[in-house]
């Protein structure tokens, strides 16, 4: 599939270019405050079976992490015990250096700590938002927490999503004027089969109202926008720590699109950056001279 990615020309778009690395912002920095917000209500009646259902969606991977550290923080317990010993200081075999257990220090309840270390190693978001999801779900059903700040520590842990929007259509003169620089900057175009991480976008869908009220909705919700933005025609791809650059694979670029109003000598610079390495093609967009569509031409 070639999907799209519009953008102004600048230092951090030529890094796409050039180096063949995306940004991953986090939700925060989107500009709809409305998405990737999880108002989910449950009833009390319904938590067993919210429980039941999400416990036969986690896969046998996800439990193996999670018992694999489950041992691993036991055996740090039994030496730290009473902070006899500094988190810091303290050498776990091979695979996990202090720096990487020590950041979980702060969280009091030895499964939580089980809980956020699987979730921060879970490749598969959407596996990860179930899992976390089961463990808020268990512990209302025990009485451990309370409904209300379910929905509270849900979304801290949606605000960690790394979100790439990627569009379905390059000609759209809305997209170029508020995400292209009015027509002053490039339009990427992607092969997403060519890439194991940009396979995974899948289609946003537009809709009048949250889905908040079933298990399905949990993930679902991560690919819902309001029905204003559908002009949009958008495809999501998420990973689990946003705020980072993850590194495509080359031939993953299919070529860049020259905004119509762009100067030449940043037409001359996009045009310098798509040679380096393995060369993209360069099209040139322009207003059809019959109507009001934009249209692109291979230079």
């Amino acid at each position: 599939m070639i999907l799209f990615k519009y953008r102004p020309w600048n230092e951090f778009t030529k890094q796409i270019l050039c180096a063949r690395s995306l940004y991953f912002p986090t939700k925060n920095s989107l500009n709809d405050p409305a998405e990737l917000v999880h108002p989910v209500r449950f009833t009390e009646a319904n938590w067993e079976d919210v429980h039941l259902q999400l416990f036969g969606s986690i896969n046998d991977n996800t439990w193996h992490i999670f018992q694999t550290l489950d041992i691993r923080f036991k055996q740090i317990s039994l030496i730290v015990e009473g902070d006899a010993l500094e988190w810091a200081t303290f050498e776990l075999p091979e695979v996990w250096p202090p720096e990487e257990w020590s950041r979980y220090r702060h969280i009091h309840s030895p499964h939580w700590r089980c809980v956020e270390a699987t979730c921060d190693r879970l490749a598969d978001v959407e596996q990860m938002i179930r899992f976390y999801f089961l463990n808020l779900a268990e512990d209302v059903r025990n009485m451990y927490g309370k409904a209300e700040t379910f929905n509270l520590q849900l979304n801290d842990r949606l605000e960690k999503l790394g979100v790439l929007s990627l569009s379905l259509n390059a000609k759209s003169s809305v997209m170029w004027a508020h995400y292209a620089a009015n027509h002053q900057g490039v339009v990427l175009m992607f092969d997403t089969d060519r890439d194991p991480l940009l396979r995974k976008a899948k289609k946003v869908d537009y809709v009048e109202e949250r889905p908040i009220n079933s298990v399905t909705a949990i993930v679902d919700n991560l690919y819902k926008k309001a029905k204003d933005w559908s002009y949009e025609q958008e495809y999501r791809v998420l990973i689990g720590h946003g705020g980072a650059n993850y590194g495509f694979k080359a031939e993953a670029l299919a070529g860049v699109i020259l905004g119509s109003h762009m100067s030449e000598a940043s037409r001359e610079e996009v045009i310098e950056c798509a040679q380096v390495g393995a060369p993209v093609a360069v099209y040139e967009a322009f207003p059809n001279e019959n109507t009001y569509a934009i249209e692109h031409r291979l230079l």
